[in-house]
């Protein structure tokens, strides 16, 4: 592993992993890695015995029974190489008989696989304390005896052999080959006495692994990346560097948690991509030539530039376009100050839109957005899962589920593919990617066919008793002619007894029937809901998604009565053109069944929104007004037509931060052609990514522990005040400080005159922060403090039957729907309640009624991506330790579909449509269903051996009723490169 010098102490042996099996090799790069371990992963035994010879000490880890040699040449072999390398042998249960075998070939050292967690760090301790004995043993004051040392001590192995029979017998032991080394060493006249006293004096002197410990500096932060975990970090600080990271504690010992990317923020910080200057372009936009120039420099050229545009097209012609990559409450939010004073444009990214406005409309938003605790899946009998890998994108939370499996919950997994959470369920689903509506239009229908109903809970905490008038509204006391002046036009509903009032007057209300009330024609919301679904049959949804009619029965009745059941989801759906109405008859199977508002029993996005920070501090000025909000999804329609919904709106320049468009959002293309028109772009950032590739200034952007800050959105109950742990990089800067020196520009100083800790001040006062017993000072001093809901108990969201929607009950009916962008032809009668419609491009044949794509006569293959533990977007893209794991893009694609096409595993192809294509290695999966390819997500331009994979999506391919990036509605080809 190559690490940067001096902020990785070594510790005198280099760790070679040679565990083909990259899952298992990762829990095996974390505990190393914690440790401040330099090691290097190898793939093959000549790979991993070329290493050997090279390191004269070296520890192995080998997955022994991993290779087709046999097991008992591997080691002899290795041992014949280099005498004093040490062996961590793995070996799985059914080969814990073969233990005496290995140990007679000296390796004193065996874990079994399934103990590796417990068993690895304590066990590298033992090892090192060899290796220091033999480095001392072995230690010689000329060149020419260390050069000796090697043929003597395989002199003395070779007469051991004699005498015992094999270098390998049980007397040729570790203790007996240090005696042996040290007899060898006296030969060749080297003073060895008490080689442990001689460890020991070099500690004592401050020599070796023991130099500088006592100036290690703790402090602490959290990961602020768009995986949404936000894992508390403890920082060592050693002579101003940082020096390793490792996992904090949280009061919640339930979310203590770091994965292999936490534990590589040292490698970030000291990359050898760090942006050290300001950076003026010399070039052609994207050309990558650049000079430096000085921060003063940078300044007026963006000041200057702005405030010509501004005045020559308006204010709004300057935008700002923020990211995800820094979920800091100050790194956020400080844009938005300037953006505001300015009057400038903010162009918002259309993420996961399909998820969160479905959600926000349907069940409301509460402080954990609209889920429970995610330590309440224990208490679940169900977990149903949609869309989602959490075993891989979300590893913080598998396991979660993990202990609920363990404790008899039944796991479901509905997924195209074959996940790793697929595998660990007790049930996969493999639907036809983008049918999941159809999927659950059918599992509504039998619900309600069954009677698997709750019907108490959807008479009291559903819309399912509100009467819905033909022209699809709701009927009010307006309409009954009894509205009371000043008084809200409340919804009624009808008893009974056919009584007619507000819900708090009706007890027990009808869910079901149509009724004519003073003269208006009415129907129940649940009965529209009842008509909606009826042609709905588990045949009809089989055919559609491309599963047994048995396996769409027994997943609904194993959710619908096997309860308290959770429905976890994901941003699979999300990337469709219709993920929209996949969230909302999600939500719908929750308040069919109850399954919401009680332990165990959840739906929606469990993520804390830190709503005890008063975030609006950092971002509002009295008497600033905000320029235009612009959809990502509509900019490039923008930057041609110069309109925003028929009002003019000409856009000069943009202000990237925290944010990587070129990688992260489809339509790179249009993107470019889009930029071309732009008068000035700068990118902040801390590297040179593909956006910033194309800015006219980049800017030098501070690291995490670099600055001061607060991160309390993520998926957890707590709230982690990031101490600042090291001065940032060379001539680098927070974003906020940035902001500060272009607010000076631009006249706007006044309203920046705060450093970073005084902002935080602000954004902890008021009656947000107050309510939890958030103050700046507590925070900072105790680094962490509980923050959505009190430590003693799992939160519920609706636990109390009151729901963040328009009527305060959840709602599977959505009374007048309003599209994210108005647009001709938009069905509001239709978006009032779940339906399906086929994906807009992603439909490569004809089934169910539905004709298929004609893109598919050129065009036969879904183009899918996947999260993985290696990667959050293209945050962690280029780190070195990582890419020792994963070094190259690849695609994933069924072996039958690769043979249709003459294509070989280990092939670079072509994967390709009428936009654009990427060049990738193909790996063959046979739990990637036919007719669809997988692409691993976190890759940029530099990485491809041609092309990038987001040319080949594009901002036109969406449904205007919800703006999003459609990642996965997209059909290419793919043929051998």
């Amino acid at each position: 592993m190559n690490v940067n010098d001096g902020a990785i102490r070594s510790k005198g042996a280099q760790v070679i992993v040679a565990v083909p099996n990259e899952w298992l090799q990762l829990p095996i790069m974390d505990m190393l890695s914690s440790r401040r371990e330099e090691f290097t992963c190898v793939k093959s035994l000549p790979e991993l015995y070329q290493k050997v010879k090279e390191y004269p000490q070296c520890i192995v880890i080998i997955d022994i029974f991993a290779f087709t040699e046999y097991h008992r040449d591997i080691v002899e072999r290795l041992i014949q190489e280099n005498p004093c390398l040490s062996l961590i042998l793995l070996v799985s249960r059914d080969k814990v008989a073969y233990s005496q075998s290995l140990d007679r070939s000296d390796s004193c050292y065996i874990i079994p696989k399934g103990e590796i967690d417990k068993q690895l760090l304590a066990m590298m301790e033992c090892v090192h304390k060899d290796q220091k004995l033999m480095a001392s043993a072995l230690n010689s004051p000329t060149a020419q005896v260390e050069r000796q040392l090697p043929a003597l001590i395989k002199k003395e192995a070779n007469q051991m052999e004699k005498e015992n029979g094999s270098i390998f017998g049980r007397k040729f032991g570790r203790r007996s080959f240090l005696k042996g080394s040290a007899a060898a060493a006296a030969v060749a006249g080297v003073a060895v006495a008490n080689p442990v006293g001689t460890v020991k004096k070099a500690l004592a002197t401050g020599e070796g692994n023991g130099a500088g410990e006592a100036q290690d500096q703790i402090f602490y932060g959290a990961c602020r990346g768009n995986c949404l975990a936000g894992c508390r970090l403890k920082i060592t600080v050693r002579q101003g560097k940082v020096a390793k990271v490792q996992m904090a504690e949280v009061p919640d010992k339930r979310y203590n948690r770091i994965c292999a990317k936490g534990l590589t923020h040292v490698q970030s910080v000291y990359s050898a991509g760090r942006l050290k200057y300001p950076m003026k372009r010399v070039g052609e936009r994207g050309a990558g030539q650049w000079e430096q120039i000085s921060w003063e420099e940078a300044v007026n050229a963006i000041t200057d530039q702005w405030k010509k545009i501004s005045s020559e097209s308006g204010n709004s012609a300057n935008a700002f376009f923020p990211g995800t990559g820094n979920y800091g409450t100050l790194a956020g939010k400080g844009f938005k100050r300037l953006a505001n004073l300015m009057g400038a444009s903010t162009i918002g990214p259309n993420y996961d839109s399909n998820l969160l406005a479905t959600l926000a409309a349907s069940i409301g938003i509460g402080p954990n957005y609209n889920a429970n605790d995610l330590a309440d899946m224990i208490n679940a009998k169900t977990i149903l899962f949609f869309g989602v890998n959490i075993s891989e994108a979300q590893v913080h939370n598998w396991h979660f589920a993990k202990e609920a499996q363990e404790k008899g919950a039944k796991l479901i997994a509905v997924d195209p593919v074959s996940t790793t959470l697929a595998i660990k369920s007790d049930i996969h689903a493999p639907i036809r990617p983008g049918s999941d509506p159809a999927l659950i239009m059918a599992m509504i229908n039998l619900i309600i066919k069954n009677g698997w109903t709750d019907q108490d809970f959807l008479k009291k905490s559903t819309v399912a008793p509100f009467l819905v008038k033909e022209n699809k509204t709701y009927l009010r006391l307006s309409d009954l002619g009894k509205l009371p002046e000043g008084q809200p036009d409340a919804i009624v509903v009808r008893g009974q007894d056919g009584k007619v009032g507000l819900p708090t007057e009706i007890t027990d209300p009808v869910i079901k029937g149509t009724f004519t009330i003073n003269g208006i024609k009415v129907t129940t919301a649940y009965d529209l809901l009842v008509e909606r679904v009826a042609d709905w049959t588990p045949e009809r949804a089989a055919e559609v998604c491309d599963l047994s009619v048995d396996m769409i029965t027994d997943i609904t009745r194993i959710y619908a009565t096997e309860t308290p059941s959770t429905l976890y989801t994901g941003f699979g759906p999300d990337h469709y053109a219709n993920g929209d109405q996949a969230y909302l008859g999600m939500m719908t199977l929750g308040m069919l069944t109850g399954n919401m508002g009680k332990k165990g029993a959840s739906v929606g996005l469990p993520a804390n929104l830190g709503f005890n920070i008063n975030a609006a501090a950092i971002s509002t000025v009295p008497g600033a007004v905000p320029g235009p909000s612009i959809p990502s999804m509509k900019f490039t329609d923008v930057m041609e037509t110069k309109q925003l919904k028929g009002q003019p709106l000409e856009i000069r320049s943009i202000y990237h931060i925290a944010g990587n468009p070129l990688s992260n959002h489809v339509g790179r293309p249009e993107y470019l052609k889009a930029y071309e028109k732009l008068d000035l772009i700068v990118v902040a950032d801390w590297r040179i990514t593909d956006t910033a590739q194309y800015a006219d200034i980049i800017l030098p952007a501070a690291h995490w522990f670099e600055q001061e800050d607060i991160c309390n959105v993520q998926q957890n109950t707590y709230t982690a005040f990031q101490e600042k742990a090291v001065e940032p990089y060379f001539e680098s800067k927070s974003d906020w400080n940035m902001l500060r020196l272009l607010a000076e520009g631009m006249g706007y100083g006044e309203q920046f005159a705060f450093t970073e800790s005084d902002m935080l001040k602000m954004a902890c006062e008021g009656p947000a922060p107050a309510a939890f017993g958030v103050s700046y000072d507590k925070l900072k001093s105790e680094t962490v403090m509980q923050g959505t809901f009190p430590l003693d108990r799992e939160y519920i969201y609706g636990e109390d039957g009151i729901y963040g929607t328009a009527t305060g009950r959840a709602q599977f009916y959505i009374e007048n729907p309003q599209p994210d962008f108005p647009h001709d032809g938009f069905d509001q009668d239709k978006a009032c309640l779940p339906y399906f419609e086929p994906p807009i491009e992603a439909w490569p044949e004809t089934v169910g009624g539905y004709e298929k794509n004609s893109l598919a006569e050129k065009y036969s293959l879904i183009y899918t991506s996947e999260r993985n533990k290696l990667k959050t977007h293209t945050m962690f893209g280029h780190n070195p330790w990582l890419l020792e794991l994963y070094p190259e893009p690849i695609v994933k694609v069924n072996p039958q579909d690769a043979e249709k096409r003459g294509i070989a595993e280990g092939d670079y192809v072509k994967i390709y449509n009428d936009r654009g294509f990427v060049v990738l290695k193909v790996v063959f999966n046979n739990g990637v269903r036919p007719g669809m390819v997988v692409v691993p997500k976190g890759w940029e331009k530099d990485q491809f051996k041609d092309g990038h994979y987001s040319d080949l999506g594009s901002t036109k391919t969406v449904n205007n009723y919800r703006l999003n990036n459609n990642y996965f509605d997209i059909l290419c080809e793919m043929e051998k490169a």
